[in-house]
């Protein structure tokens, strides 16, 4: 197994990648699947539960989806390196790289509005302008996540990192 010590060469650009180890591809394969499940055990609950879809229930639903995206990403180089002995880099790769990069995107938005929205009970626990301020969190975090996405299709920095996981790939625009 070699590592991925100096991915980036700016000299030469010259790019090493990591080996995709057995290991990787257990853990991609068995743990990415558990965490799609608990994803999908507790977006049934949001949807049974009317506790969770009280406020801000809709941004921890959004963070939910985005987490099971993101799991479902993790997946496929796992079964792909059953399956094929590789980690193929072609559409699907780089389809996968950009939902990926937009899940990601959403997954850490919507966490600095839960803790901003935390904060605003704990200062104000009666101020009722949740609904206000949930278009905000809503417009921006969609709004950054669709340039981030566009930024790394446009510049065709997606597809297979040095850690042979389908992201933003080893060039002078991505890792």
């Amino acid at each position: 197994m070699s590592i991925c010590v100096h991915p980036f060469d700016p000299e030469s650009f010259n790019y090493r990648v990591a080996e995709f180890t057995t290991l990787q591809a257990l853990s991609y394969g068995l743990l990415a699947p558990m965490s799609c499940f608990t994803d999908i055990l507790l977006m049934c609950l949001y949807a049974t539960k009317s506790l969770l879809r009280e406020p801000p229930g809709d941004v921890i639903l959004w963070q939910m989806i985005g987490q099971l995206v993101l799991d479902l990403g993790w997946m496929y180089p796992g079964f792909h390196f059953y399956l094929y002995q590789n980690i193929g880099d072609g559409p699907i790769c780089k389809t996968i790289s950009l939902s990926s990069i937009y899940s990601v995107t959403i997954c850490c938005g919507y966490n600095v509005a839960l803790v901003f929205e935390i904060f605003q009970k704990i200062s104000q626990p009666f101020s009722m302008s949740y609904d206000r301020r949930k278009w905000g969190y809503h417009l921006l975090t969609h709004g950054v996540a669709v340039l981030c996405t566009l930024s790394a299709a446009v510049t065709g920095s997606v597809g297979v990192t040095g850690a042979q996981h389908c992201f933003l790939q080893l060039t002078p625009y991505g890792q």
